[in-house]
């Protein structure tokens, strides 16, 4: 198992935190049926993200950090790697 190390905010040096996040979904009944109701569907709109974000401010700029996108995908691929979506 990989050590994964922790990164802190460039702007306030809170730690960073991610979510997995699943896109919403809209439904609606038509004919008696529920059927998808979102403009757009498939592939690259239904794909799960991750979001990384500064815990104490989510508004604060952690993106201009080069060092925090190695990082990122570090972590991500540490994520699925163990399967961590299904959890």
């Amino acid at each position: 198992m990989t050590q994964m190390q922790n990164k802190y905010c460039p702007v306030c040096g809170a730690e960073i935190k991610f979510s997995y996040v699943l896109g919403e979904k809209s439904f609606i009944i038509k004919d008696g049926k529920i059927k998808r109701d979102d403009a757009w569907t498939g592939e690259g709109y239904d794909d799960p993200q991750f979001e990384f974000y500064c815990s104490r401010d989510k508004e604060d700029d952690i993106e201009d950090y080069p060092e925090i996108d190695k990082w990122q995908e570090d972590v991500i691929n540490e994520f699925k790697r163990r399967y961590l979506f299904i959890t």
